[in-house]
């Protein structure tokens, strides 16, 4: 009894003290490399689960086809669109977390884990209108792969920080973004990345 706290009908979270205890508790009885692989695990159900929420509101976006086979299994599974921006609604704080839980963790939790949830959440972002979260989780993203020399990971990062700022406003910072990312897409002879960043630029 009164171990857990519910804000809204479904939705159930611990009190911060019985939070804080487990942290606590957890840090002493187990070593730090299965507390990150239990991280790692929680970041993998919800990258596979946004690559879902991507399938249904864009079964055509380029995205999907650089979708990482790691992290695709598993996951919740939807029946429609409504599920999907009613998840993105309960999750969005968990979900900007992970992000930056998952690229402060590198290298512990895979450098491209990161990257690969915030790609499959841009459209979730987007249907909401939460592009300051985009450029929140695409920023941190662009900043791992610049540490680990991952062009790719560059290129969808600039990609998706340039649409973000174009839907805030800010075009220039958003045709620099989007310059860098057409740039790296190709050399990296990726032309779907080219197509959407010429089209973003247009």
């Amino acid at each position: 009894a009164q171990l857990l706290q519910t804000r809204r009908p479904g939705r159930y979270q611990f009190h911060d003290l019985l939070r804080l205890f487990g942290r606590q508790f957890a840090a002493e009885r187990y070593p730090e490399r299965d507390r990150l692989a239990a991280v790692t695990r929680l970041i993998t159900f919800y990258t596979a689960t946004a690559w879902r929420s991507l399938l249904l509101l864009r079964p055509g976006d380029h995205r999907l086809a650089t979708a990482d086979p790691r992290w695709t299994s598993g996951g919740q599974v939807f029946s429609d669109v409504t599920q999907v921006v009613e998840w993105t609604e309960l999750e969005r704080g968990n979900l900007l977390a992970a992000v930056a839980q998952a690229a402060s963790a590198t290298p512990a939790v895979p450098a491209e884990l990161a990257g690969q949830l915030t790609r499959a959440l841009s459209a979730c972002f987007d249907r909401r209108g939460y592009w300051q979260d985009l450029r929140r989780a695409s920023q941190v993203v662009l900043e791992l792969a610049l540490r680990g020399a991952d062009r790719a990971g560059q290129a969808y990062a600039h990609s998706d920080l340039g649409f973000a700022c174009r839907r805030l406003g800010r075009y220039r910072d958003a045709a620099t973004h989007l310059e860098a990312a057409l740039c790296l897409f190709r050399e990296l002879d990726d032309l779907p990345g080219q197509a959407y960043s010429l089209g973003n630029l247009g």
